[in-house]
This record gives C-alpha cells, sequence and structure tokens, in this order.
C-alpha cells in the first residue's frame, strides 16, 4: 500500500511538473503571439487551467502572474504583506491601548468608591459625635405632635 501511495504521488508531482512547464511554455508563446492571436493561446492556457485540481490551479495562477507581471506583481506582493503586517500591528497596538484605558478606568472608579466610602464614613462619624457632644435639651425642639398634645391635654 505504501508503496502504491508513494508510485502515485510520484505520478502526480511529474503530472504538475508537466503542467507547469507546459503552461510555461504556453505563457511564452502568449508573449510572443500577434495581439490578434493572443486569445487563441490563452484558451489553451486556460483549458490546461481547467484539467488542474484547485491546489494547483492556485499555484499555476500565481505563476502566470509572476510571468506576466514580473517584477511589479513580486513588489505589489511585498507592499500587500508590508499592509497587512502594518495592519496587524496597529491592530494590537489599539487594542493594548484599548486595554490600558480599560485598567485606568477601573483603578479611578475604584479610588472614587474608596474615596467616596471614606468620606461617607467621615460624615456618618461627625454626625454621631456631634449628636454626643449636645447636652440633653439644648437644641431639642417638641416637634410639633407634641405641642399639639399638650395643648390638647390642658383643654
Amino acid at each position: 500500500m505504501k508503496k502504491f501511495l508513494l508510485l502515485l504521488l510520484t505520478v502526480l508531482a511529474f503530472t504538475f511538473s508537466s503542467e507547469m512547464e507546459q503552461l510555461r511554455e504556453l505563457l511564452e508563446e502568449v508573449k510572443k503571439a500577434p495581439p490578434e492571436e493572443r486569445y487563441k493561446v490563452m484558451n489553451r492556457v486556460k483549458l490546461l487551467l481547467r484539467e488542474m485540481n484547485r491546489r494547483e490551479r492556485e499555484e499555476a495562477i500565481r505563476e502566470i502572474y509572476r510571468e506576466l507581471k514580473g517584477e511589479r506583481y513580486e513588489r505589489e506582493e511585498h507592499e500587500r504583506e508590508e499592509m497587512v503586517e502594518e495592519f496587524e500591528e496597529r491592530e494590537h497596538a489599539r487594542e493594548e491601548l484599548h486595554e490600558e484605558i480599560e485598567e485606568r478606568m477601573e483603578e479611578k472608579f475604584e479610588n472614587y468608591r474608596e474615596e467616596s466610602m471614606e468620606k461617607e464614613e467621615r460624615e456618618e462619624l461627625e454626625d454621631r459625635e456631634e449628636i454626643s457632644e449636645k447636652p440633653e435639651g439644648v437644641g431639642d425642639a417638641p416637634d410639633r405632635g407634641d405641642r399639639d398634645r399638650d395643648r390638647d391635654r390642658e383643654d
């Protein structure tokens, strides 16, 4: 079974390499053909591509671009890769900045909450101290309900 698979892979690799060689030859023909004849050669290229599987076709199309566009294609591909890297770097920096801002906001909120709780505790303590410092009867005005009851009793 292993020998069969190895033989099959070898045949496929040879077939693919011969198809790629055919493709290169056809591309040279396209370059050399007069404009009114190019469509015929391109049709042969299309037929060859149609016979390939998806992965082979993708590789062949890259090869076509390299052959027809040459250095410009490679430069454009390199520029695209640089743009993707730059975008990813910016995205990473943005995420880090977002995390830092979130941490600062959480820290500020926690500080504010602690300060508010401390302030409330101080105010409560001051209120209790004021109440305990007042002598009895001073500042204790009877409420209106007490006066009304006293008046009712006198009547």
